[in-house]
């Protein structure tokens, strides 16, 4: 078992590094549609990525791009 130790992490600004991102976007990257969330894909972003995408494969990529940590804060639009 590896076990690692809290003072061989990085620290950028002041600020410790836990861990690298995964996923970044450029500020170039724009949205292409809008989807607005139904009473059935309440907390359920699986649901929203199969509809836009045909796949569940796209949640992570959806959350991180949305700025969402907490799928299940997903609610149904307003109208």
């Amino acid at each position: 078992m590896k076990i690692y130790s809290i003072d061989k992490k990085k620290v950028l600004d002041n600020k410790l590094s836990m861990s690298n991102p995964t996923l970044l976007f450029s500020d170039s990257v724009q949205p292409q549609s809008m989807h607005e969330v139904t009473s059935d894909e309440t907390g359920r972003i699986d649901l929203v990525s199969l509809s836009e995408y045909g796949s569940h494969d796209y949640t992570d990529i959806i959350l991180k791009f949305n700025g969402i940590s907490n799928p299940f804060s997903i609610t149904e639009a307003s109208s």
